[in-house]
C-alpha cells in the first residue's frame, strides 16, 4: 500500500525513544524530512544515530513551555516554510504510591505534559500546517483516557482531556483543511519502557495481567502504533478527523 508520504515534512514531539522514536523511524523510511524534539539532548543524539538520515533534525526543548515551543517552531521554520504532519507524542505518568491520592504536583505535571504540550505545539505549528494541502495532526493519547483501568487518576484525566481536545479542535482546524485525530495505545512493550521494567520486577504478575485483561493475550508494539499514525497522516485517511483510534488488543470495553 502506497501511503504517498515521500518528501513530506513531519514534526514529532517526544520523538527520541519508545513510540515517538518508532514513529520518526517510520516516516524516515518513507522518505520524509523529520524534525524530532525531546527534553533530553543525549537521547536525541542517540535517536539521530539510530535513524541515520541526513533529513532528520533534532531540537532539545521542553514543550510544556510556550517559550521553548516557540523556539522549536522557529527552528523548523528556518528549514521549511510548511509541514505536512504534526505528531504530538509527549506524555508521561508520574509515579504515585496510592491511586486516588495524587497530589497537586502530580496533577500539574500531568496536565502540562499530557495536555498543554500538545496545545502549545498545535498553536504554533498550525501556521506551517496551513500551507500544506494534506495537513494532519495526530495526538498520542491512551486507553487510560477512555476507561478506568487502575492508572494514576491524574494521568487518566489528562489523557481524557486530550481526547476531548482533539474532538473539539477538529471542527476548528477543519476550516484550514487540517485534520486532527487521536491514537490511544494500550499495553505497548519496548525496551526500557514501563512494561519492560514491570516484567523485570515481577514477570509472572505481568503475564497474568495480560492474560486476564487483553483478549489477544499479548503486548502491542511501537510499530503497531506507528503504522496507525502513518495511515492517519496519509491521504488514505483524508475523510477522518476528530476520531480516537484505540490500539489495545481488545482490552477496553
Amino acid at each position: 500500500m502506497n501511503l504517498k508520504l515521500k518528501n513530506k515534512k513531519i514534526v514529532v514531539t517526544g520523538g527520541s525513544k519508545g513510540i515517538g522514536l518508532e514513529i520518526a523511524k517510520s516516516f524516515s523510511k518513507e522518505g520524509c524530512s523529520v524534525f524530532i524534539n525531546s527534553r533530553d539532548l543525549k537521547n536525541l543524539k542517540k535517536a539521530k544515530k539510530k535513524i541515520n538520515d541526513k533529513n532528520l533534525y533534532i531540537f532539545p526543548g521542553d514543550l510544556t513551555s510556550v517559550t521553548e515551543t516557540r523556539k522549536f517552531y522557529e527552528f523548523v521554520k528556518k528549514k521549511t516554510n510548511q509541514i505536512d504532519s504534526l505528531i504530538c507524542n509527549i506524555g508521561y505518568s508520574t509515579p504515585n504510591n496510592t491511586i486516588g491520592e495524587e497530589n497537586y504536583e502530580n496533577w500539574i505535571n500531568s496536565i502540562h505534559l499530557n495536555l498543554l504540550s500538545t496545545i502549545n505545539s498545535i498553536y504554533y505549528f498550525k501556521k506551517l500546517l496551513k500551507k500544506s494541502k494534506t495537513s494532519s495532526v495526530v495526538c498520542i493519547a491512551s486507553i487510560c483516557g477512555v476507561d478506568s483501568l487502575g492508572a494514576p487518576i491524574d494521568y487518566s484525566v489528562s489523557k481524557a482531556a486530550l481526547i476531548s481536545f482533539v474532538k473539539n479542535q477538529a471542527k476548528i482546524l477543519a476550516k484550514n483543511n487540517i485534520r486532527i485525530n487521536a491514537v490511544s495505545p494500550g499495553n505497548i512493550f519496548f525496551k526500557n519502557g514501563n512494561w519492560d521494567h514491570k516484567i523485570k520486577k515481577n514477570k509472572k504478575e505481568v503475564i497474568n495481567y495480560i492474560k486476564n485483561n487483553v483478549p489477544l493475550n499479548k503486548f502491542g508494539t511501537t510499530k503497531n502504533v506507528a503504522d496507525i499514525v502513518m495511515f492517519l497522516s496519509s491521504e488514505l485517511s483524508s475523510f477522518t478527523t476528530g476520531a480516537n483510534i484505540i490500539i489495545d488488543g481488545g482490552q477496553t470495553k
